[in-house]
């Protein structure tokens, strides 16, 4: 759990995305195209005294290879870290697909410092789009996907137009290709016809890679186990 204590300073948000390898939230982590990817975002809540609403909406960005799927969860903590059960806050999350990003306003927050709330935690899925991601370059590192969050919140107990924003938080995920090649034994320059390939997501080999062909010969992609015409073996001409 993540404490958050109240303060007289701003509100804060970090927005972290899922490593599967560590099952931790970091900043950076590669991911495989079958496969959801798992944001949280953790805002603070500060003092609220004097004000009768309060505004508090995260706003969410996601390059193009990135496509919002739904929120998972929303938990309120107090400053120990404990979960906080209220019907006093409620919230929306509103999807804009044509500038791929999202809007999550919150209602109510007024009253989380006196239900004993101090933070707020929002994990959301997200799934990737194959033919819009940006695939990293494996020579200079560079490439990835972004996905990044600020929180808009009131500034002013006597105006409630007024708001102040944190900056945009970063997370970045990535995906690798790979070029495959059976060669002769004593020329590597001739490629072989009919060389054979599985892919495996474990090192037990129980766990077969499923395919599809793109619309390039012989380029193949990363797909679910349900996709039409998916193989788990490729074949080289």
């Amino acid at each position: 759990n993540e404490t958050v204590a109240v303060k007289s300073s701003a509100p804060t948000l970090i927005m972290k995305v899922l490593d599967d390898d560590s099952d931790s939230y970091i900043d950076i982590t590669d991911i495989s195209f079958d496969e959801e990817i798992e944001y949280k975002l953790t805002g603070s809540i500060t003092a609220m005294k004097g004000y009768t609403q309060y505004d508090y909406v995260i706003d969410i960005e996601m390059d193009k290879g990135i496509n919002f799927k739904e929120v998972e969860s929303v938990t309120f903590k107090d400053s120990a870290g404990a979960t906080v059960n209220t019907n006093a806050i409620s919230y929306v999350a509103n999807e804009n697909e044509a500038t791929n990003s999202v809007s999550i306003v919150f209602s109510g927050m007024k009253n989380a410092v006196a239900n004993g709330i101090t933070g707020v935690e929002v994990v959301y899925s997200a799934t990737v789009d194959s033919d819009k991601f940006t695939l990293r370059n494996g020579t200079n590192g560079q490439g990835g996907n972004l996905s990044r969050a600020k929180l808009t919140y009131s500034s002013d107990p006597y105006d409630t137009s007024k708001t102040n924003a944190t900056a945009w938080d970063n997370t970045l995920v990535y995906s690798y290709s790979m070029s495959l090649h059976k060669v002769d034994a004593t020329n590597n320059d001739e490629f072989l016809e009919g060389a054979s390939f599985k892919l495996f997501s474990d090192a037990s080999n129980n766990n077969p890679v499923y395919l599809k062909e793109t619309s390039t010969n012989n380029v193949f992609e990363v797909v679910t186990s349900g996709t039409a015409d998916a193989v788990t073996e490729i074949t080289t001409d």
